[in-house]
């Protein structure tokens, strides 16, 4: 498949910057990264348990960012006999993401699965660190990076081609994603998940895959327009209960 450029996405750095910071979810996360870093100045005594927490976050990363890619965001529909079918509003967004890979608005975390993590984030960090420090260093590293996953997953999308070698072959790795198989390539900012979970084989050795931008899930629009058939659809449609 051939990847549909925009002629609006950014062909510089600086253009891509000023985008960016046009969004909404980006500004969550700062402000989010800000708080806790506000809140871990209250303890001015920085320790080794502060490197290490924040090393351990940094290595277990690529892992949990892996995991979120394949179980969350292409998460399929599921049904519970005939009238229950169910839904996640996440996928459903990632799914459009992949329909729309050049429409940079859908590059974005969606605002509504902030309300789950960040309140499960701050839950998580007070409910396993032994002090409220570590807590917000904790919580600090995972904003921040998350936020670095943020700015590299728009910034792939772009028409901007990184410099350096590394965000070049990040770049190149998405897009692979993309457009020749969904199901490798999982990483986004990293690339230790992948190897880690072998998702990243030889290109060569991969054939393209037809269900790239659909993941294999119809999209409403798919749906047939007239008659009876057309209504069935909507029924089907108003049945189906969305999840977070």
């Amino acid at each position: 498949m051939t990847p549909r450029e925009d002629s609006t996405s950014p062909k510089t750095l600086a253009g891509a910057w000023r985008m960016f910071f046009s969004y909404a979810s980006p500004w969550v996360l700062i402000t989010s990264f800000l708080a806790a870093l506000t809140f871990r100045s209250m303890f001015p005594h920085i320790g080794i348990g502060d490197l290490l927490l924040t090393a351990g976050i940094a290595s277990a990363w690529p892992i949990l960012e892996w995991l979120i890619h394949v179980y969350i965001l292409h998460a399929r529909p599921f049904s519970i006999g005939s009238r229950w079918h169910f839904d996640s509003l996440t996928a459903v967004k990632h799914r459009d993401h992949h329909r729309h890979p050049s429409d940079l608005r859908t590059a974005f975390i969606p605002l509504h699965a902030y309300l789950l993590a960040i309140p499960l984030a701050c839950f998580t960090f007070y409910a396993t660190m032994p002090t409220l420090a570590l807590t917000f260093t904790g919580l600090a590293a995972f904003f921040g990076f998350a936020l670095h996953y943020e700015w590299v997953h728009f910034l792939v999308h772009t028409r901007y081609v990184p410099r350096t070698k590394r965000y070049r072959r990040l770049r190149q790795n998405h897009r692979r994603h993309h457009f020749k198989h969904e199901r490798f390539w999982m990483d986004v900012s990293t690339q230790l998940g992948d190897r880690i979970f072998r998702t990243s084989p030889p290109v060569a050795q991969v054939a393209t895959s037809p269900t790239c931008y659909s993941l294999g899930v119809p999209s409403p629009d798919d749906s047939p327009t007239s008659g009876a058939a057309s209504g069935a659809a909507r029924a089907t449609k108003q049945r189906t209960i969305l999840l977070p």
